[in-house]
């Protein structure tokens, strides 16, 4: 997994996001790393609306971590 942008907000996938950041830097995928929104089967199927053409994946905070555990970043 290679990271381009890391953004700690808790907005989710905001504005600036959706129509600069994400754009601008060819943004494939987003992960959202969030308890309530991952426990939230509404808030899990529009986490992505704002982004139709990214894929977004949502995760609690542990079971992120132990996504991370089992992953090598890789410097871009």
């Amino acid at each position: 997994m290679a990271l381009k942008l890391v953004d700690i907000d808790d907005r989710l996938i905001h504005g600036q996001l959706a129509s600069t950041w994400i754009p601008d830097n060819g943004i494939e995928s987003v992960i959202i790393v969030d308890d309530k929104v991952a426990n939230d089967p509404v808030q899990k199927s529009v986490a992505g609306l704002a982004v139709p053409k990214v894929k977004v994946s949502v995760f609690g905070v542990d079971k992120f971590i132990d996504v991370l555990k089992k992953t090598t970043l890789k410097k871009v």
